[in-house]
C-alpha cells in the first residue's frame, strides 16, 4: 500500500476522501494536456516550415509562452484566494481548449 507520511493513514485514503469531482476535473485537465502536448511540436514546425518564421522567433515566442504561463500561475492563485479554486480551474481549462 501507498503511505503518504508515517501515521498519515495512507496515500490512498487520502485520495478516496475527495469529491467526484475533482476526479473530472482531473481528467478533464489531462485530456486537455495531453492535446498541448501533441500539437505543441507540430505548431513549431509548422510555423518555421510553412509560414516561413525563423526558428529564433519561434524560440521567443515559446519562451514568452512559458513565462507568461508561470505568470498568470501567479495570478491565478490570487484570484482563485478570492473567488475559489473551482471557477479558475473551469475558466482555465475553457480558455486553453479555445486557445488551441
Amino acid at each position: 500500500m501507498l503511505t503518504a507520511l508515517p501515521g498519515s493513514g495512507g496515500l490512498l485514503s487520502e485520495f478516496r476522501v475527495l469529491d467526484r469531482r475533482v476526479f473530472i476535473l482531473a481528467a478533464a485537465r489531462m485530456v486537455v494536456t495531453l492535446g498541448f502536448a501533441a500539437v505543441l511540436p507540430y505548431l513549431g514546425v509548422t510555423l518555421h516550415r510553412d509560414r516561413g518564421v525563423s526558428a529564433t522567433v519561434v524560440g521567443i515566442i515559446w519562451t514568452a509562452a512559458g513565462l507568461s504561463g508561470a505568470a498568470m500561475q501567479w495570478v491565478a492563485g490570487e484570484v482563485a484566494d478570492r473567488v475559489g479554486r473551482r471557477p479558475v480551474l473551469l475558466a482555465a481549462m475553457l480558455l486553453r481548449t479555445a486557445n488551441l
